[in-house]
């Protein structure tokens, strides 16, 4: 199984849009590795995590072949995560010859959104032709493909539903993919204590700063880490990544690499890949 990731910041990218904060202007000022885009990630070129607002961007810099992509995990509603209005693209007059529909998987909340906003903005001739919405349910694994995919209880929006993935491929290996939650809720923790984790990647926003009630820091992911292989779900050989980083944590790529890379973790920078 081999990971990329596409973009690796959180909502308002890194430097943010707006802002004229140090954190930011030193990324515009150093570049390279500091300049992230909105969190999205694809595994073996074919699985795609997240559809967020930098999806056309990713495919023209990483030469995605989105046209050949026909399912995506969505992790939650968050427009950085899902933006709908990219959807209609699917469709004619937009797009020609697409030959298989493309299915995303994910939650009752982000089925609403999509449903919401193509209600609203949809002129296209055939979108309910070219997509498929499938609602999948925490902790009941399905198949895409030749993977198997076990949504997880995320600890992030109050008023919604959110998920991390479970994934593993034919080889039977297995992947975490969990960013955009805090701790995790007990539930997560109890089904991980039968899993085996080939790689871990964990959501880092706050970076070096306190957690929020909706995001982890790396300090709850070293203890993420600890708890993992004191469980046995993680072993010497498990690869450990801190993904998803808010300008609000403070720090530059290479501060955040060599601090994470004494505990054992690999920074994600955008275009990062692993091979699993």
């Amino acid at each position: 199984m081999k990971l990329k990731y596409l973009g690796t910041a959180a909502a308002e990218g890194w430097p943010a849009l707006f802002c004229k904060c140090e954190s930011c202007e030193r990324a515009r000022k150093f570049g390279g590795k500091n300049i992230r885009t909105r969190s999205q990630s694809i595994i073996d070129n074919r699985l795609l995590i997240d559809f967020g607002p930098d999806t056309y961007l990713h495919v023209l810099q990483h030469h995605m072949p989105l046209e050949d992509i026909h399912h995506v995990l969505v992790t939650h509603s968050h427009i950085d995560h899902l933006y709908p209005s990219d959807l209609i693209n699917l469709a004619e007059p937009y797009a020609h010859g697409v030959t298989e529909p493309m299915t995303i998987y994910s939650t009752p909340g982000t089925g609403e959104k999509i449903r919401l906003v193509l209600k609203a903005e949809d002129d296209s001739d055939n979108l309910s032709e070219r997509m498929i919405f499938k609602e999948v349910t925490e902790f009941v694994p399905f198949k895409v493909m030749d993977y198997t995919v076990t949504p997880l209880l995320a600890k992030h929006m109050v008023h919604e539903k959110c998920f991390i993935y479970l994934i593993t491929d034919p080889d039977g290996k297995t992947l975490l993919y969990a960013n955009d939650t805090a701790w995790f809720p007990e539930e997560t923790w109890k089904y991980l204590e039968s899993c085996h984790l080939d790689a871990v990647s964990l959501d880092c926003t706050m970076v070096f700063e306190p957690d929020c009630l909706t995001h982890m820091g790396f300090e709850s992911n070293i203890k993420a880490k600890n708890k993992l292989l004191a469980m046995g779900s993680a072993d010497a050989h498990t690869i450990f990544v801190v993904n998803h980083f808010s300008h609000n944590g403070l720090a530059s790529h290479e501060e955040i690499e060599t601090r994470a890379g004494k505990e054992g973790f690999l920074t994600a920078y955008d275009g990062f890949e692993i091979t699993i």
